[in-house]
């Protein structure tokens, strides 16, 4: 990829960047992500590294006249689908840089769906992803500080809860197709094949992304043996226990079900020396939005998604 000069800024492959300059780069995220959202990403950025290094992860650097890094972010493309991540600026333009770039990149190797769902650390990046034909969703990070449990709620139906067990891991794939709508299901499995829902569920359970899995936390709903909800539950620091998923099948809903499992994740969470529970929720999710707010999660802080398909892709998710 060569230098695309936009206004008085030029825009790098991120491998010419000194390993000095990147490292200063994750430090300031690093700082971010454990302030602002109560998330050690440490370990994230090291991996980053080690593949950015090694030219298996793709990503873009933005510099202005004074040679001042203004924003940088990398990508990930899977089969046919250019994935946006990172994406750190300091203006708008630097925002446009970056996608454009990314873009370019994805277009060169016949990516033609375009997904990205990132913290809100560059400014315009909705604007920028509508312009550019991506249809937008933000999801809100919700906090919520425990405080010794209360009695768990009644539930309507005879549904055991317990703690995680590992034949929960093979159900987790089939249950996040059944429960999540398409719009909003297509940021973890693009095109709702099930290799995407395996691959989304593994990587849930062995890598860092979202936060490192706590089988200790984490809780299975059954119905006479048969897996109908979880909370899966990771770490994203020593006093945070993050709702990484919540799921439970569509013909258990509005039965209570989910408050079960939340009142039995922030028991355990508490009784683990944790200080807070967070997740994140889709805007247009109403009713998940009103369980929330009455469990006490306050708001602190936003994700932007965006996602562009082929017009078939569209249809198929609204």
């Amino acid at each position: 990829m060569q230098a695309l000069p936009v206004a008085v800024m030029a825009v790098h492959e991120w491998h010419r960047c000194a390993p000095d300059v990147m490292a200063g780069l994750y430090a300031a995220e690093d700082r971010y992500w454990a302030e602002a959202l109560f998330w050690d990403t440490s370990r994230q950025w090291y991996e980053v590294e080690r593949a950015r290094e090694t030219g298996a992860l793709p990503g873009v650097v933005v510099h202005d006249a004074a040679g001042s890094v203004t924003g940088w972010g990398f990508h990930l493309i899977e089969g046919d689908t250019l994935h946006l991540g990172g994406l750190v600026a300091d203006n708008p333009a630097t925002t446009e840089a970056l996608v454009a770039a990314m873009e370019s990149d994805g277009d060169l190797r016949g990516a033609g769906t375009r997904c990205c769902f990132v913290a809100d650390r560059a400014p315009g990046l909705p604007d920028v992803l509508q312009q550019r034909g991506y249809e937008l969703d933000i999801f809100h990070y919700l906090v919520l500080s425990l405080a010794a449990p209360q009695t768990s709620p009644q539930c309507l139906s005879p549904v055991s809860i317990s703690a995680w067990q590992t034949d929960a891991n093979l159900a987790l794939p089939a249950l996040f197709q059944k429960t999540y709508p398409r719009r909003i299901a297509r940021y973890f499995a693009p095109h709702d094949a099930p290799e995407e829902w395996d691959r989304y569920a593994r990587n849930l359970l062995e890598q860092p992304g979202c936060g490192v899995f706590r089988a200790d936390l984490s809780v299975v709903a059954r119905d006479a043996g048969r897996v109908v909800g979880t909370a899966v539950i990771t770490g994203l620091d020593a006093a945070t226990a993050h709702v990484a998923q919540l799921a439970v099948e569509p013909d258990m809903q509005r039965q209570g079900l989910a408050r079960r499992l939340m009142a039995e994740v922030e028991a355990r969470a508490w009784a683990a020396g944790c200080s807070r529970v967070t997740l994140l929720v889709a805007g247009s999710n109403a009713p998940a939005l009103a369980l929330y707010r009455r469990l006490g999660f306050r708001p602190h802080g936003r994700f932007v998604a965006g996602y562009r398909g082929t017009p078939e892709q569209v249809r198929l998710a609204v």
